[in-house]
């Protein structure tokens, strides 16, 4: 026992996203390295089969970290295998998203002494080791105290009954205080979700509004003074658009917000998507033809689906006209229907534009978000339209999604919407 604590102990990290790894090695490698050996595995498994070889070769494993989300072994599955092998390691949990189910499962049977959300701050994180690496040393030293104590004169069983019922105590309050915790950041993390949602409605409003108010104001000033007919014809046909776009963007801001807040409800009917579908592109089709573009619709029946029929158009709406506004002239806008497997339609809005990078496939279904492409004949964009998109098409049980690749030199993008032919408890009215 005293040739362990006085030997350098080792810590491992386990991620299975090799930057993030690598990250962690070098932050602790650079506040701990003195004070512990880092070794590192990118699998529950691998981990598993690390600490085991360790122990067989006299070395002791003192504190592991190890992220929550991986494949075939979640962290809490690890550090239990983990826990199993030597209960003496003490064990840090890194969570990207809140998983309460994951963290009570490590504390009842893995021990679990603290979590760490990512991203991590690194000496938080490492000062957070550092504790564990004192807690495995002081474990260490008690049992070599009660050891030495057994070998002397034996354990008083009525201490010994005590000291479990102790143990247990604080095992029980140390969990309830954990989990208190775990409610207290998600109660947090949803109020800085609000707090942020408030923020942007107030910055979009502030901007996206105050300009085409100002606008309008000055078209109205020029309208009093203005005396010919078709000027005034003319100006009010700009202040009708200009309101159109600011009814647009407010109703795309309610959306959010009741989104953000799970106040979006659906009524779904069984319904002709096709015929919807049809509805749409002739609304657009002068939008459409102002640019030389054309818009094909391609289905072999009318696809009967159980929608909520206003919600589904502002999806279909929103990625039609998206498909006008972003490609250029004297091009084809293409609607194809196709059955799915599992009883699923799909639908692909295909178009000709200047496609979707990389960087934008990673942000476009966020809520204010502006990609880098341009609409090409002016039109405007609020940042919120795909995100709105997505969550509607969620709440449908179905599932979004683009392909595209510019940077191969392909041309254009095309959006998928796969949706169930049948919603539960849905009225056939």
């Amino acid at each position: 026992m005293n040739d362990i604590l006085t030997r350098k102990p080792i810590a491992i990290c386990i991620d299975d996203e090799e930057m993030v790894l690598e990250s962690l090695q070098m932050e602790l490698s650079e506040c701990l390295g003195e004070e512990c050996d880092i070794e590192v595995a990118q699998s529950g498994k691998e981990a598993v089969t690390l600490v085991r070889e360790l122990m067989e070769k006299g070395e002791h494993v003192a504190v592991v970290i190890c992220d929550y989300i991986m494949p075939e072994m979640k962290g809490d599955e690890t550090l239990i295998g983990i826990h199993n092998i030597q209960p003496n390691i003490v064990s840090i949990m890194l969570t990207g998203q809140s998983s309460t189910d994951g963290i009570t499962n490590a504390i009842n049977n893995a021990n679990l002494y603290r979590f760490v959300n990512k991203p991590w701050q690194g000496a938080h994180l490492s000062g957070i080791v550092r504790e564990a690496l004192g807690k495995y040393k002081s474990s260490l030293s008690e049992n070599a105290s009660a050891e030495a104590l057994e070998a002397v004169s034996g354990e008083n069983a009525e201490l010994k009954a005590l000291r479990e019922i102790l143990e247990k105590e604080v095992g029980k309050r140390t969990q309830d205080l954990l989990e208190t915790n775990i409610s207290l950041q998600q109660s947090n993390d949803e109020l800085n979700n609000a707090n942020k949602l408030k923020i942007r409605l107030l910055s979009v409003v502030s901007h996206d509004l105050k300009n085409p108010l100002a606008a309008i104001r000055s078209l109205a000033e020029i309208l009093t003074m203005e005396s010919k007919p078709d000027i005034q014809r003319e100006i009010v046909d700009m202040m009708q658009s200009t309101v159109e776009r600011m009814l647009n963007l407010i109703k795309d801001l309610l959306d959010t917000a009741a989104l953000e807040m799970g106040q979006m409800k659906l009524y779904p009917l069984h319904r002709s998507v096709k015929e919807l579908v049809e509805a749409i592109c002739f609304d657009y089709a002068h939008a459409a033809e102002a640019k030389g573009q054309g818009i094909n619709i391609e289905a072999a029946h009318p696809f009967l689906a159980d929608i909520d029929e206003r919600r589904f158009r502002q999806v279909l709406e929103n990625l039609i006209s998206n498909a006008v506004k972003y490609s250029p002239k004297n091009t084809t806008i293409t609607v194809r229907f196709s059955d799915a497997e599992n009883n699923m339609m799909r639908i692909a809005i295909q178009d000709e534009g200047p496609g979707i990078t990389h960087d934008d496939k990673e942000k476009m279904f966020q809520f204010f978000q502006r990609l880098s492409a341009q609409p090409t004949g002016g039109e405007s964009s609020t940042g919120v339209g795909l995100a709105i998109v997505k969550q509607i098409v969620e709440l449908h049980n179905g599932k979004l999604w683009v392909e595209s690749s510019p940077e191969t030199g392909a041309i254009g993008s095309t959006f998928f919407v796969e949706i169930p032919l049948h919603q539960p408890s849905v009225s056939l009215g």
